[in-house]
């Protein structure tokens, strides 16, 4: 089951899917798995990741960050833990660190 997320925009409401919500030491983040070259996509994300990311970038979601999808199947605990400590390491709910494009 995804994880959903209801937001409300200037534009409207859209519910949201990340692949990942992980709250740790009072932040919010969000993971989201890109496919790589052998994926449908041809490791281009799709028009509604693109609209996802921009309506995320917006919110007070303190860190939002990609990973391929292989990575994530071969290294799932070091992604894990690579994404809690620099969640950790933000210092405030007013840091936010957009990391859409990693």
């Amino acid at each position: 089951m995804s994880p959903n997320i209801r937001l409300t925009t200037p534009e409207g409401k859209y519910n949201l899917q990340p692949n990942f919500v992980i709250y740790y030491g009072g932040k919010l983040g969000i993971i989201e798995i890109d496919e790589t070259e052998k994926g449908l996509n041809n490791g281009v994300g799709s028009q509604t990741e693109k609209n996802s990311d921009r309506l995320l970038s917006n919110t007070n979601i303190n860190l939002i960050k990609h990973y391929e999808d292989i990575r994530c199947f071969l290294e799932s605990d070091l992604v894990i833990k690579e994404f809690i400590e620099i969640l950790g390491n933000i210092n405030s709910s007013s840091d936010v660190d957009r990391n859409l494009l990693e």
